[in-house]
């Protein structure tokens, strides 16, 4: 699910989602996954919309090291977060969901800035 959410943000045209005021929202069972164009149209989105978002917020911000994380644990509901620059960010936080414990996790990288030479 992480490979193909990284594909979406790496799909997206920069700028998808700036000043969007999505508002999180939890849709338990429904696991679709909308391009950033449909999420950035949304009211609300899960942590999956948040997630997506705010990547490529980030890499449009300059970024240097954006991946997707996804929590991996006993909880039948899995958590989708980011680090950007080794630092965690959980934009579905920000926008307002309940903080919840991150223990083990996967991460999938989404985007890694060329080297610079010189």
């Amino acid at each position: 699910m992480l490979a193909a959410m990284a594909g979406l943000v790496l799909d997206a045209a920069p700028g998808t989602g700036d000043g969007a005021a999505l508002a999180y929202c939890s849709t338990p069972g429904r696991d679709v996954l909308a391009s950033l164009e449909e999420a950035s149209g949304l009211r609300c989105g899960t942590c999956k919309e948040h997630a997506m978002l705010g990547a490529r917020r980030a890499i449009d911000a300059g970024a240097r090291h954006v991946e997707l994380c996804m929590t991996v644990s006993d909880d039948p509901e899995e958590h989708v977060f980011c680090r950007v620059d080794g630092a965690l960010r959980d934009f579905a936080v920000e926008a307002g969901m309940p903080v919840r414990q991150v223990g083990d996790f996967i991460a999938v990288t989404v985007w890694r800035a060329p080297a610079v030479v010189g």
